[in-house]
């Protein structure tokens, strides 16, 4: 009798392990608290040298150096597809494709594409 009721709790324990462990592949990004991603730009007209996004959960936040000046960006929209920012008081938008990581950008109803590299860092 109590060896059958040892294997039941062995059973129901190692049940819940299971499940317990679906749960954290199942969550990848759960635990984390930051990423940090970091766009190192060719040479182009525009003079976009780095781009920095820093995400937080559901928040972006980034900059974006522009002939060696330093200016904020804006996330306006998030989609799982990518991601569009904006510079306050300039006239320069950028989408970024989560999936290919390319960077088109619109400045004063002008279209460009931007090759750059990207560096990821996750906490």
């Amino acid at each position: 009798m109590k060896k059958k009721l040892l294997r039941m709790i062995l059973k129901k324990n190692n049940f819940f392990y299971f499940l317990f462990l679906i749960f954290l592949i199942g969550c990848k990004d759960t635990f984390q608290r930051f990423s940090y991603d970091r766009f190192e730009c060719k040479k182009n007209d525009y003079g976009i040298e780095k781009i920095w996004i820093t995400k937080k959960q559901n928040n972006s936040k980034g900059q974006i150096l522009i002939n060696n000046r330093e200016l904020p960006l804006n996330l306006i929209e998030r989609t799982e597809i990518n991601e569009i920012f904006k510079i306050k008081g300039e006239n320069l938008r950028l989408e970024i494709a989560r999936a290919t990581d390319t960077i088109k950008g619109i400045y004063k109803n002008k279209v460009f594409s931007v090759y750059c590299i990207k560096n990821s860092f996750k906490m």
